[in-house]
């Protein structure tokens, strides 16, 4: 089977993933592929204008000028057929996808080494967290399997970092990670 596909990502280093992943993915099923990037939505625009034969694109949503799902509502207004997958490091926009049919989103991993600054509170971040973590107090949430060790006062980390506990949190710490192992 041959298919033609288009990576549209503004950060050269996701894109570059985006396209390994796609080629393995292309070589375990024995699949022909020709694979176009660009670097915006409109660079994308001002090919498909010439060839509009792609038969999935692979769209960031967060790009500088013209977004991901602004470029999808474009192409969906005279392509109802090409497959559309966003790529995003966010959850906020999987509504949008329903707008434009989009086959699938792929959540960008974030990197350890990354820093990344979120509005928001503790309370809405927890919500979106499964059980594999934990809230410590007012100020930490922490992931279960990263405590190497509790005691009464700290959770150490395998990192070698500790965090300390709350007066009364020993007790919900040690049931939560009871329960999730």
């Amino acid at each position: 089977m041959n298919y033609k596909i288009a990576v549209c990502d503004d950060s050269e280093k996701d894109s570059d993933y985006v396209l390994s992943i796609v080629k393995d993915w292309a070589h375990k099923d024995n699949l022909n592929i020709q694979i176009n990037t660009f670097s915006s939505a409109e660079a994308f625009l001002l090919h498909y204008e010439a060839e509009n034969d792609y038969d999935i694109l692979i769209l960031d949503i967060e790009m500088k000028e013209m977004n991901g799902v602004e470029l999808a509502k474009r192409i969906r207004q005279g392509n109802k057929e090409i497959q559309i997958i966003f790529i995003t490091g966010y959850t906020d926009y999987i509504a949008d996808g329903y707008d434009v049919e989009a086959l699938h989103y792929i959540l960008k991993p974030i990197h350890a080494d990354e820093d990344v600054t979120l509005k928001t509170t503790l309370s809405a971040i927890e919500k979106e967290l499964d059980e594999s973590f934990c809230r410590i107090g007012r100020s930490f949430i922490v992931n279960l399997r990263s405590i190497r060790k509790i005691t009464r006062n700290e959770a150490l980390l395998s990192d070698g970092s500790s965090i300390p506990l709350p007066r009364g949190m020993y007790e919900p710490l040690n049931r939560a990670l009871i329960h999730y192992f």
